[in-house]
């Protein structure tokens, strides 16, 4: 079990001196600076847009179970809620971003917690995930994510076609 799913208390915290509190903050909200904006020129990645909804089609179907619930490659949990039209909400995390082409089978069906900790606190590299896809034996990789380990799951047929992509093989 993870630390964050762990029941924990609430922190409570009450002012001494409520008037002199919201003074003090009334003086500095009337010293704060102005936001302030600036016009950016940035390369964005523009090519994932069918793609990535053709990687949702493909995660749902393989990581969705007999009782409909679509489950977290990472955590093993049921995704946290459902959208407005009754779809799970999900990410879809590039499992390699070394493929220089759209790829729907290299997307990881994951919760929002994992998926962070899959995008910053991955220390994997591609090479060693790809490593860790070609020694397999069973459909899953064990990595450290966040500093803790981890079991990443795959269907056997989703784990096949990553490797078919990376030109590992079975």
């Amino acid at each position: 079990a993870t630390r964050a799913y762990e029941q924990v208390e609430f922190p409570e915290r009450e002012t001494r001196d409520p008037t002199r509190r919201a003074q003090r903050l009334a003086a500095r909200a009337e010293n704060a600076p102005a936001k302030a904006y600036e016009v950016r020129q940035r390369s964005v990645r523009t090519s994932n847009g069918e793609s990535r909804a053709v990687a949702r089609t493909y995660l749902e179907d393989h990581y969705t179970n007999p009782l409909g619930d679509m489950i977290c490659q990472c955590c093993h949990q049921k995704m946290p809620f459902a959208l407005p039209d009754g779809s799970p909400y999900f990410e879809a995390s590039e499992l390699l971003e070394s493929f220089t082409s759209e790829h729907a089978e290299n997307h990881l069906a994951m919760c929002p917690t994992c998926a962070a900790k899959w995008r910053y606190a991955n220390p994997a590299t591609d090479g060693e995930i790809r490593t860790l896809l070609a020694g397999a034996v069973a459909p899953e990789l064990q990595l450290t994510l966040a500093g803790e380990p981890v079991r990443l799951r795959f269907t056997q047929v989703h784990l096949d076609d990553v490797r078919t992509l990376a030109g590992l093989g079975r």
